[in-house]
């Protein structure tokens, strides 16, 4: 019951952008492409982050909930983030994984907004 709960109110933010892709609540703006990978993985680095804080939390409070929060937090995270690659790596570079591969190779950071 709480990780369908859990699930059903990760995946808002999902449903959000949808909406806005078919050009509701003001749409994605001049660039959509760039908007979906921004989205995606501004939600992805959220959800890792917060799924990384529960952990502590349940150590220092000892609330029981809060130890069967980390797995399905984590694979919301896991659906954003590989979401972000796959916007990126098909819609934006078309499906040229040469060319992904050879972009990340020549960064040396990862870039954060």
């Amino acid at each position: 019951m709480l990780t369908r709960l859990i699930l059903s109110v990760s995946l808002l933010p999902y449903v959000l952008l949808n909406f806005k892709a078919f050009g509701f609540f003001g749409g994605l703006g001049a660039n959509p492409v760039e908007a979906i990978i921004h989205e995606t993985g501004l939600w992805g680095i959220r959800f890792l982050i917060f799924t990384l804080l529960i952990t502590p939390i349940y150590h220092y409070s000892k609330f029981e909930i809060f130890k069967k929060l980390p797995k399905p937090i984590g694979l919301v995270a896991f659906f954003y983030v590989l979401n972000h690659f796959l916007c990126y790596a098909i819609i934006d570079q078309a499906g040229d994984f040469g060319a992904v591969s050879n972009t990340h190779l020549t960064l040396p950071t990862i870039h954060l907004v």
